[in-house]
């Protein structure tokens, strides 16, 4: 669970470079943890090595993405 200060992480997933980009660097100003992917394979390999509070998604992206790559792992009775 992160404290109050934390901001949230974020994972933007964009075929579109200028996209990623341009989200991404103002969310990162705003300070949020973000990180980028550039296809459904890349999103998938970093789901599985991270938790994060928010995606966004492109999802006519190339790649398996669809709506099948995001399940929730569950949920904090806290969060809720």
């Amino acid at each position: 669970m992160r404290s109050k200060d934390e901001k949230a992480r974020i994972l933007i997933a964009d075929d579109e470079f200028p996209i990623r980009d341009i989200i991404s660097l103002g969310l990162t100003e705003e300070g949020y943890k973000c990180t980028v992917a550039s296809d459904g394979s890349s999103v998938l390999r970093t789901l599985d090595g991270c938790e994060f509070n928010l995606a966004l998604l492109d999802i006519n992206m190339p790649g398996k993405i669809r709506y099948r790559s995001l399940k929730i792992q569950g949920t904090n009775s806290e969060d809720s």
